[in-house]
């Protein structure tokens, strides 16, 4: 009887833990794990940082430090190690440096103030950016002309949209 109330406590706490803020539909996606890809109907829960992924009539959990990248709706998302912790953060920019964003992320839920929303990722480690100036150095030779074109289309680069248009304006105008 104990082992039946255990099993039935586990079923009614998995779903509430699971409950994705993304909405509630699977989106076709890719998965990238270090040893494999998967093609599979994926949930994101960025308020757990999980991944849900269901194939054929299983599904299965993913922490962020298992992904390696995640390819849904047009977006492409990763694990990354933030002060020793993996979050999942939406890839902006994917070069030789990594442009991250991630909304309302604190390192401890007991912080009054959330972190900025972009990052920078190189090497190891995803590092908060505070400044706009900064997210220009991520262009290195190329930032002069980037600076000029930020000013002119009037961009601001705390904004997910306008950073998104600069480094989609990057992609087409640079030979990588």
């Amino acid at each position: 009887m104990k082992a039946a109330t255990i099993i039935l406590g586990i079923f009614l706490y998995i779903p509430s833990y699971i409950h994705c803020s993304s909405g509630n539909d699977y989106q076709n996606g890719v998965l990238k794990l270090e040893n494999k890809t998967i093609n599979a109907e994926i949930k994101i829960n960025d308020a757990k940082d999980l991944v849900l992924v269901r194939l054929k009539n299983r599904v299965s959990l993913y922490r962020p430090k298992d992904i390696q990248k995640i390819t849904v709706n047009n977006k492409t998302y990763g694990g990354f190690s933030l002060q020793g912790k993996y979050y999942l953060f939406e890839i902006i920019f994917d070069g030789d440096q990594k442009i991250l964003y991630r909304e309302n992320l604190k390192y401890l839920k007991s912080d009054p103030d959330f972190l900025p929303s972009i990052y920078l990722y190189e090497g190891q480690e995803a590092l908060p950016i505070y400044r706009e100036k900064f997210i220009l150095d991520v262009f290195d030779n190329d930032k002069p002309w980037m600076k000029q074109y930020v000013k002119n289309q009037d961009l601001n680069l705390r904004d997910y949209h306008d950073l998104a248009q600069a480094f989609q304006y990057y992609k087409e105008t640079t030979i990588f």
